[in-house]
């Protein structure tokens, strides 16, 4: 995939850190699942990693196309009200804390 020069140094500045972040949204998913909640919205992974939304809406967005995470139909409410998807890990067993390996070609 071919991304515009802006997109690609974004993407680039994002790379020291992002794993980092796919693995903190990895666990904050995985602690939810254990507590009984079936998962988590985006919202929820935000508050409890207190990472931002773009960042965290991008490491959840990466994750589910990389099968690590996915939506099964529930929703809940937002802080602001909307209804969200609720995302869980994928695989039965998952690590969550277990790095995950990700290439983009630019």
């Amino acid at each position: 995939m071919t991304l515009p020069s802006t997109s690609s140094d974004a993407w680039r500045r994002t790379q020291p850190y992002a794993a980092t972040e796919r693995r903190r949204v990895r666990v904050a998913i995985n602690e939810a699942m254990n507590a009984g909640r079936y998962g988590a919205t985006t919202d929820e992974v935000e508050v409890a990693t207190g990472m931002l939304h773009q960042s965290c809406s991008a490491r959840m967005n990466e994750l589910a196309a990389e099968g690590v995470v996915e939506t099964f139909g529930l929703r809940r409410r937002t802080r602001t009200g909307s209804m969200a998807e609720v995302y869980r890990l994928a695989a039965v067993g998952h690590d969550p804390a277990a790095p995950v390996q990700r290439e983009m070609a630019l």
